[in-house]
């Protein structure tokens, strides 16, 4: 599959696509962002040395993921801790309300060009992430305010903060990857007041398109009534 086309994984939904509330999901790093923010990110807010050395203390948390000894998601939280432990979110904020332009310059052209198309028709657009919030959230803050009659949330990983306002180092929710994904948006919905109705979030109701670029985003793929793989 090239990187513009699609699969309809549920091709029954089509002919009834117009009838149906359109719902949009989409991953960040590799699909919407060309790279991996997880790892720009630190580079832009601290350097490339602190980064680099950040990196190689966690070599032995990489190895024992490989071995199958930690989780994913416990090898990046142990290399988040070593960069992020003790900073102030107030100041990751001011980076992040910084580094908001840098995401600009840096969208994939067909995804972003879907992502923007689906604001400007006012459908619901989530994006749905393994990185953390923390600088995400600002970039999401000015699309909104171009947007305002759109409905755009974002659902991603979120850093434990201590009662002062300083990252404590550990994720305060699950790695938001996998099957995360699929399941932080339907705990997301159901609590949620659907288009600000009072109407439960019923799947047959809506048509959903998933847009990502990797194994990571298989589950939400299978949820979804089409997806676009980047």
């Amino acid at each position: 599959m090239n990187s513009d086309s699609a699969d309809y994984l549920n091709p029954a939904y089509d002919s009834f696509a117009e009838s149906k509330e359109h719902l949009n999901l989409f991953d960040f790093d590799g699909t919407l962002f060309r790279g991996d923010s997880f790892a720009d990110f630190p580079i832009f807010a601290f350097g490339k040395l602190k980064f680099g050395i950040a990196l190689l203390r966690s070599i032995p948390d990489l190895i024992k993921w490989k071995l199958g000894k930690i989780s994913n998601s416990e090898a990046k939280e142990r290399f988040f801790s070593r960069l992020y432990k003790g900073k102030s979110v107030a100041d990751i904020n001011d980076i992040a309300i910084r580094y908001s332009a840098r995401i600009d310059d840096r969208l994939h052209p067909r995804a972003a060009s879907r992502f923007f198309k689906a604001l400007d028709k006012s459908e619901q657009v989530y994006i749905i992430s393994a990185s953390p919030q923390i600088w995400l959230q600002p970039w999401v803050e000015t699309v909104r305010h171009k947007y305002p009659d759109a409905r755009l949330i974002l659902l991603a990983t979120i850093p434990e903060t201590d009662c002062h306002g300083v990252l404590t180092g550990k994720f305060a929710s699950p790695n938001c990857h996998g099957a995360e994904k699929v399941r932080r948006f339907l705990e997301f919905i159901a609590t949620d007041k659907v288009c600000e109705s009072s109407r439960p979030f019923v799947r047959e109701n809506f048509y959903i398109t998933a847009h990502g670029d990797s194994s990571g985003d298989t589950v939400m793929f299978e949820f979804a009534d089409k997806h676009y793989k980047y």
